[in-house]
């Protein structure tokens, strides 16, 4: 099989486009399918990137994305069965593939409930009953996390507030990931 190829002789190459589509797909059957969803996963794809010519299929597709989830081996249950999933299906479309894992990744963060309660015990005190509240779980990528492994630990967010509750913001500030966000 060749590399690349241009669309007139389309038999002379598996196209890496279809794959990875259907790739894609069949990864979204992780979420789905294999894991409780009582035990959060977010598995996304985020970026595929395969050729620059409207009239030549690419010899490679590139796909890059996130797993995150609150366990350990969930993760590696996921990892696992990606790699099964990507040769499965490369085999079915005549490629191949390789798959890098960059480390072990972010482990999950774990607040400590003792901990979480005297901290915001103590900013209650300074700022008034009922100004720290509990936020559900979410999959977020924190570096903290690493620390929580080790020790026990509270990853906690500061957003501005009206101490009149009646009193209207004018503002709003954006998360560090929104597109409103940007940097010096």
């Amino acid at each position: 099989m060749e590399k690349a190829a241009t669309v007139p002789r389309p038999m002379r190459i598996s196209t890496r486009i279809n794959a990875a589509a259907h790739i894609i797909l069949a990864l979204q059957e992780i979420n789905s399918r294999e894991i409780n969803p009582n035990q959060m996963i977010v598995l996304t794809v985020c970026s595929l990137h395969a050729g620059s010519a409207a009239n030549v299929m690419p010899g490679e597709a590139v796909l890059k994305g996130t797993i995150r989830t609150m366990d350990l081996q969930v993760k590696e249950f996921a990892r696992q069965r990606m790699r099964e999933i990507c040769e499965g299906v490369c085999s079915t479309f005549r490629a191949t593939c390789d798959i890098d894992f960059i480390g072990g990744g972010i482990p999950p963060m774990v607040n400590d409930n003792a901990l979480a309660e005297e901290i915001g015990g103590y900013i209650d005190d300074m700022l008034g009953a009922g100004t720290t509240y509990h936020i559900e779980r979410m999959t977020g990528s924190e570096d903290f996390s690493v620390f929580s492994q080790k020790s026990p630990a509270r990853c906690s967010g500061l957003e501005p507030a009206a101490r009149n509750k009646d009193m209207l913001m004018a503002f709003t500030i954006p998360g560090s990931h929104s597109m409103r966000m940007r940097s010096r």
